[in-house]
């Protein structure tokens, strides 16, 4: 089955309408820029602190630490669809669901999901196991929407598994505009 001409065009630092299956296709799509700045050694630490404190390298590492935590949660949420259910999500959360994209220079990233302290070549890594683990999400795509098990973001509160999908494919786009917009004007 092709996908429609929107998802192949669309750019890795954009977001496309709420569809699960488009948020899942633009997940996937973001692998190769995600990729090629983590095991570009020279690209890795290209920065420009007008755009961003965080060089690229750190946006990659952040991407792909922060996309193993959130397919960890959702694994969870198949593997007990009724944990947290009841849970409520955010007022806030709905917004930026909807919007498709965060307001730069808002968010600090929880600790555990800051890329300081790790190495270019630790976070290289850790990019395969998060393609397998999102591929076998993508391949689970009907539990996902019908799954009403949620689990905790820091600002949102309770996500489903869908709307973490979403979430998801909102942050890497965000964070790789910002890889883009850095690469725009690089210092080292």
């Amino acid at each position: 089955m092709s996908q429609p001409a929107s998802r192949a065009i669309t750019p890795p630092w954009t977001v496309d309408g709420w569809d699960l299956a488009a948020d899942l296709a633009k997940i996937e799509q973001q692998w190769g820029a995600v990729r090629d700045v983590l095991e570009d050694a020279a690209r890795f630490d290209v920065r420009h602190a007008a755009t961003s404190a965080w060089g690229l390298g750190e946006h990659a590492g952040h991407i792909v630490i922060t996309t193993l935590a959130i397919a960890k949660g959702v694994g969870g949420n198949l593997a007990e669809p009724e944990r947290d259910r009841d849970q409520e999500r955010a007022g806030m959360a709905e917004a930026l669901l909807r919007a498709g994209d965060f307001p730069r220079g808002r968010g600090t990233a929880p600790k555990a999901l800051d890329p300081a302290g790790h190495s270019r070549e630790e976070l290289a890594a850790l990019v395969p196991p998060a393609v397998q683990a999102w591929s076998a999400l993508s391949a689970r795509a009907d539990a996902l929407a019908s799954c009403p098990g949620r689990f905790r973001h820091v600002s949102f509160g309770y996500l489903t598994s869908a709307e973490w999908v979403r979430f998801c494919a909102i942050h890497t786009a965000h964070h790789l505009a910002l890889v883009r917009d850095i690469e725009a004007n690089p210092r080292a």
